[in-house]
């Protein structure tokens, strides 16, 4: 039997994922420290790392991003993105 839609609710919400909220903040912040000793111990072990420059990617990939969130009327969201992402 599976489970009533009562009970199937999504558990992120718009402000804190979105907005960048308090808790959002915090879990980047942790996140960025897990993914900094991860590599570094992979480092400790003797693997070579290598973390690209995204910039290049993301210019080449801005106009796709802008006729996408016109056609789907969501450039708001796409600045709101982009405002979190600076």
């Amino acid at each position: 039997m599976g489970a009533s839609p009562r009970t199937c609710r999504p558990t992120c919400r718009r402000s804190s994922s979105t907005s960048g909220g308090p808790r959002r903040r915090v879990e980047r912040k942790q996140e960025a420290e897990d993914n900094a000793a991860a590599v570094d111990r992979v480092r400790t072990l003797g693997a070579n790392v290598v973390q690209p420059d995204k910039s290049k990617f993301q210019a080449a990939v801005a106009s796709i991003h802008e006729e996408v969130a016109r056609e789907l009327k969501v450039t708001d969201i796409l600045q709101m993105i982009r405002d979190a992402a600076r």
